[in-house]
């Protein structure tokens, strides 16, 4: 009886199947076809204006809805219309914006990222840093390659500390694609020794001595300062290494504040460098010794030589009177002075916190520098100063050449790798100078700016 019922029960659901005659073929329904940009630039007190392009059969069934984030006020701007038409007068920042599409006769939403790049006056150009007689001074270069004074036009005639050092510009790669939260003047006047600038106004924030967690009774004076790829800044300040608080929002008042510095037995000169941003490299002048850095897990280590490779020298007892320390993408090279005054020449690639030292010995155009020389590094070859002109050095036969092509009008006081491919850029007195250092070129001059105030001693090129 009960494969009876299971017979019947199996011809009934055949039967039901054979009967079914619906049509179960389902149409995909029809997507708007929009096209837009990536990225939409826009300066701030200008309109942005973004009309997208649309494909779709009944335009009328279509309602646009926009909207951009604001990651400081922790909300959203939204807008209803089917272009975005607004006068911008958000901050100068990237800004993460979505268009959302309705199909009003299904439901059907579709979106569509895109980011928004606010823009000031000071968005693209180059900051310059010089001594006015000691006053320190901060011009801008924009598109018309005219250099203005703008920080005491930006702050009601307030003046910049004395004695100016560098510009440290803070940018942090992982903010919506890359954010500038702002520019550090430093100065060796200790008790005024510089301002954080907002990068859109160049406004001053702070002072240096209030970007401490603990602020430091006697005078403050900061040694080269490098910028970290989370927004912060790692070095030397009054002989001990710094780190700038990264945990947390970028916005939270405290970050990039400095903690105590990092604790150890030494006084460092005042200039550091790193090859990965994770080890930084520094002079102990008191053992005159090398010292190795890791800002994140704020610790000092006494470098010792890797085993393996024969030991030139010796990182923990240089014995040398610093006169400075290079980084280039081949290995690091300390200068320094014995107790006869004959300079030395050492170099050695990092291994972790170790060295691999690979050679000691005299500098063999020790007789063209002076207490007033500038160096920097590019690719392979060594650039350094002294009076008015500059030469170029191989470290591997340890051939000096002066660049003819790098006429400058007194002596150099600014010497850096330029932002673009093969070019230095040199300062003289009220001067600018961009050099090709390209091969074949000796040292041409390709650009030139004036009307600086005073002798330039950094400069920052924005792009």
């Amino acid at each position: 009886m009960k494969a009876v019922f299971i017979s019947i029960l199996a011809v009934a659901l055949l039967v039901s199947c054979i009967e079914d005659k619906g049509n179960y073929r389902y149409a995909e329904p029809e997507e708007p076809l929009v096209t837009m940009d990536s990225v939409y630039a826009v300066t701030i007190g200008e309109r942005l204006v973004i009309q997208p392009g649309v494909e779709f059969s009944s335009k009328s069934r279509l309602s646009f809805h926009w909207e951009i984030s604001d990651p400081v006020l922790m909300t959203a701007h939204a807008y209803e219309s089917d272009a975005l038409d607004i006068l911008f007068t958000l901050r100068a920042q990237r800004y993460m914006a979505r268009l959302t599409v309705t199909d009003n006769g299904n439901g059907m939403k579709y979106f569509y990222p895109f980011l928004i790049e606010g823009r000031s006056a000071f968005s693209e150009g180059v900051l310059v840093l010089s001594s006015d007689d000691g006053q320190a001074r901060l011009a801008f270069i924009g598109p018309d390659n005219e250099a203005r004074e703008v920080y005491e036009r930006m702050n009601n005639g307030e003046t910049l500390p004395r004695d100016p050092l560098q510009i440290i510009a803070l940018y942090n790669p992982n903010l919506l694609g890359g954010l500038y939260t702002g520019y550090w003047i430093t100065c060796a006047d200790g008790d005024n020794p510089g301002v954080l600038v907002d990068p859109a106004t160049l406004v001053k924030v702070r002072g240096f001595k209030e970007n401490f967690f603990d602020i430091p009774d006697a005078p403050v004076l900061p040694g080269h300062l490098i910028p970290l790829d989370n927004g912060t800044m790692a070095g030397v300040i009054n002989g001990k290494f710094y780190v700038g608080r990264f945990e947390g929002y970028h916005e939270w008042p405290g970050f990039g504040y400095f903690s105590p510095p990092i604790n150890g037995g030494y006084t460092l000169a005042p200039f550091s460098v790193t090859t990965d941003g994770t080890f930084h490299w520094c002079y102990d002048v008191a053992r005159r010794a090398l010292v190795c850095f890791i800002p994140p897990a704020g610790m000092m280590f006494e470098v010792q030589h890797i085993q393996g490779p024969p030991v030139q020298w010796d990182p923990a007892n240089v014995d040398l009177d610093f006169i400075t320390l290079l980084s280039g993408p081949t290995g690091c090279y300390l200068f320094g002075r014995d107790n006869d005054g004959v300079v030395h020449e050492l170099a050695f690639q990092p291994a972790g916190q170790s060295t691999i030292s690979m050679y000691r010995r005299p500098f063999l155009p020790a007789d063209l520098l002076s207490p007033a020389t500038l160096w920097a590094i590019y690719l392979t070859e060594i650039y350094f100063s002294s009076g008015d002109k500059l030469y170029r050095y191989n470290p591997n036969s340890q051939r000096v050449d002066l660049l003819p092509g790098a006429t400058v009008d007194g002596e150099i006081t600014l010497l850096k790798v330029g932002r673009d491919a093969n070019r230095l850029v040199v300062g003289t007195r009220g001067h600018l100078y961009w050099i090709d250092v390209s091969p074949g070129q000796e040292g041409r001059v390709v650009h030139d700016v004036d009307g600086i105030d005073g002798y330039p001693v950094d400069l920052y090129e924005k792009r």
